[in-house]
């Protein structure tokens, strides 16, 4: 597709945004008064991160770029500039100047299309897509790529077969992307493992949800593996799989490892963040070495900060979390709150029997024992045990005695500090008991009376405020919602949002960790918007919300909700999400947004196309204005390459505080506050004036703290209570040459 030139007035998508933001005067008339896109992905391409390159011959005044993607302003740019992460589909990008005067140039734009399952080629940097079942099941053509799910995907009558076995094992990797797979019905017969994956080697599968499904072994010829998730995990990475409403069975009367996701863990493989929520059922066979979450580790695995609940059915070797341990495998920082039913020998709590060398540490059993007899190789937390068990702790249930099974249940191996307790309720809403204590952040400890889950979280909105008419703002938070408060660490968040009752490709959006407020500029006026949330967090991804808020823009295009005469488009867009003072405080987001605010005034500073900001200790601020020195009276010793600043300030007390700051790289060190009268065009160094060099939210920006007293010698304004001050930063022009700038360049 050849690259797109636009003019401003022919593009009707992001005409509005550009006006909104600005009173703009009409277009140089200089040719060269325009933006050239350079360099740009090819068409489709696979990069879901397009970087692009542009450039322009206009120089006969100060100029900045201005991004756009998908009708989204980016905000100013430089070449080359790099897009954050798309979805698959079709985008545009858009990049046009404006001069130190407003005045906009034409728009250069470029479409493209990215990241198709078609396009994906299986790289660690672009996966192949899955979008359905069937994209599922043609994992199988190339074993060792790298996948990722687009979406959530239903299996409801599909065929599906295991990916993977022990002669063409699965090595690849796949980043469920936190999309749930549901209504699995799978019967695999065979020399196989079961499972979504038969068996992965050297492997990664992360952040999938399993739900409404079922895993069943029919006529298996040999010892194998059966899991919701593998059957065999030799060498791999399992992290952060969740489930709900899982059935794992053996139909068969083969021995089998049966785990409620893996079978059997062999090798240095790991499983951790994950849970396993359903019933395990493994009646037949001989050895049946069964678990709540895995069946057998042997050799060197680990599985860390996981769960089950349900049940486990089964007969030897039979464990609430880990059928068999074997050589050096350990279990850390987990539990069991499930029922084991069991017709025979080696049942704990945790894990059915524990070999010397491997080892069970900071973990608890909730555990309901169900026999026909009393087991002697019954233990609360290991069945019998040959390795070492600390710091573990229990309570379990069998006929309401939970004297009947100790720690270990016979053999005894090591044992440091392994205790049970009279209630449940230990264990549930409390960080501080072992072993809970020394769990990591992963965990949600905080919910009281639930044990704990994993910190997904959800998030919680404000309902909007006056909105402008390209811009919509309002406040979010993670915690208003109890469930899942205090736990984890949300690594990202994003926000998405498109026409309402649209179809549209959904315009995707970063959201600051360090904010509750969002903020979506560069839309059009009097338009119905809905917009969806969630996070990335430590433990995986959060679902989309799944109520959308339905939002609207507001219709008139010179808005001012605070009176200050600057209109609320320019200040909403202003640095620090529309606090460029940085007085926010609190947690509501309208606690410091300078559009709410009269005495804090934000504008675009249209000598250096920076933010402006004055604010007051009066009531309100009007007027305010940035202007050049006047050509007919000049500072002879000193420049003004920042401007000076007008304005009216009322409500003001016998002495007033004014404080301004110029965003940018400019050194406070070679600048001083002058004032300029008017009425007798003179410029004067306004005394006991502090300026210095400040950092808000990662933005530079020169402040200057001075006073004035009303009706003194720097008030233009007779009229009591209101001071009007022409004034700014001023650098000596004796000896210096004059670059514009003053900066730290």
């Amino acid at each position: 597709m050849k690259k797109q030139f636009i003019k401003l007035v022919t593009l009707a998508l992001i005409t509005s945004s550009f006006f909104a933001i600005f009173n703009a005067s009409p277009v140089q008339a200089d040719d060269n008064f325009s933006a050239s896109i350079d360099s740009y992905p090819i068409e489709p391409t696979i990069d879901t991160t397009p970087t692009f390159g542009f450039s322009t011959t206009f120089d006969t005044d100060t100029y900045t770029f201005r991004c756009y993607i998908d009708n989204l302003f980016m905000g100013e740019c430089t070449s080359p500039v790099t897009i954050a992460q798309l979805e698959p589909g079709s985008h545009t990008f858009f990049v046009n100047l404006v001069d130190s005067h407003g005045n906009f140039s034409p728009v250069d734009s470029y479409a493209w299309t990215i990241n198709t399952e078609e396009q994906g080629d299986g790289s660690p940097e672009h996966p192949l897509s899955i979008y359905d079942c069937n994209g599922w099941m043609n994992m199988q053509n190339d074993l060792g790529a790298y996948y990722r799910l687009a979406n959530n995907i239903n299996c409801t009558g599909i065929t599906m077969s295991p990916i993977g076995n022990g002669d063409t094992p699965f090595t690849g990797n796949l980043d469920g992307n936190g999309y749930t797979i549901s209504n699995v019905e799978m019967t695999n017969d065979g020399f196989m493992g079961t499972g979504l994956f038969g068996e992965l080697n050297g492997a990664t599968v992360t952040a999938l949800r399993i739900t409404d499904s079922s895993f069943t072994e029919g006529e298996a010829n040999g010892i194998y593996g059966i899991g919701a998730l593998a059957g065999v995990a030799s060498n791999s990475t399992v992290g952060d799989i969740t489930s709900s409403n899982l059935t794992v069975i053996t139909a068969d009367s083969s021995p089998n490892y049966m785990g409620g996701l893996v079978g059997i863990m062999i090798g240095a493989s790991v499983l951790e963040k994950s849970n396993f929520d359903g019933v395990v059922t493994n009646y037949t066979g001989l050895q049946n070495n069964t678990g709540g979450l895995v069946g057998t580790m042997v050799d060197s695995g680990e599985v860390r900060n996981s769960y089950a609940t349900g049940q486990v059915n089964g007969r030897n070797y039979l464990g609430g979390l880990i059928g068999v341990m074997a050589d050096t495998s350990q279990l850390k920082k987990s539990y069991a709150a499930n029922t084991l039913v069991s017709t025979g020998n080696d049942i704990g709590g945790l894990v059915g029997q524990l070999n010397a060398g491997s080892a069970v540490s900071h973990a608890f059993s909730v555990a309901t024992l169900s026999f026909p007899q009393i087991i002697p190789t019954a233990g609360s937390i290991v069945g019998s045990s040959y390795g070492a068990v600390a710091n573990s702790y229990f309570i379990t249930f069998n006929n309401e005695d939970p004297t009947i099974f100790p720690c270990v249940g016979a053999n005894g191996g090591s044992i440091v500090n392994c205790t049970g307790e009279a209630s449940a309720d230990y264990f549930k809403g409390n960080s501080s008991n072992q072993p809970l204590s020394s769990f990591d952040d992963v965990w949600n400890l905080h919910e009281t009376g639930q044990l704990p889950t994993f910190a997904i979280g959800q998030a919680v909105c404000d309902d909007p405020a006056t909105q402008s008419e390209s811009t919509l703002v309002f406040g979010c938070d993670w915690g208003r919602a109890q469930k899942h408060k205090y736990s984890g660490n949300a690594d990202s968040r994003e926000i998405r949002y498109r026409l309402r009752n649209s179809s549209d490709a959904w315009v995707y959006q970063s959201w600051p960790n360090n904010t509750m407020k969002v903020l979506i500029t560069g839309l059009t006026p009097a338009t119905d918007y809905e917009v969806q949330f969630h996070a990335q967090w430590e433990i995986g991804r959060s679902d989309w919300t799944s109520s959308t808020a339905w939002l609207s823009t507001g219709s008139d295009v010179n808005l001012d909700s605070d009176g200050d005469g600057i209109k609320d488009s320019i200040e909403i867009n202003g640095p620090n999400l529309g606090d460029a003072n940085g007085d926010h405080t609190g947690d509501i987001y309208t606690n410091g947004e300078d559009f709410t605010q009269a005495n804090v005034t934000s504008l675009r500073n249209s000598i250096t196309s920076n933010y402006a900001v004055l604010q007051s200790d009066c009531t309100s601020n009007s007027a305010v204005s940035m202007n050049t020195e006047s050509s007919d009276y000049k500072d002879a010793a000193y420049d003004y390459s920042l401007g000076l600043m007008n304005f009216t300030a009322t409500g003001c007390g016998s002495i007033a505080t004014f404080t301004q700051y110029f965003y940018g790289d400019f050194d406070a060190s070679k600048f001083i506050a002058r004032k300029y009268n008017s009425n007798s065009h003179s410029y004067t160094t306004i005394p006991g004036a502090v300026l210095t060099n400040v950092t808000i939210n990662g933005q530079d920006a020169l402040k200057i703290v001075y006073q004035i007293d009303d009706n003194g010698s720097f008030d233009q304004n007779p009229a009591v209570g209101t001071i009007t001050d022409p004034s700014g930063p001023a650098q000596l022009s004796v000896g210096v040459p004059n670059t514009g700038f003053g900066g730290k360049r």
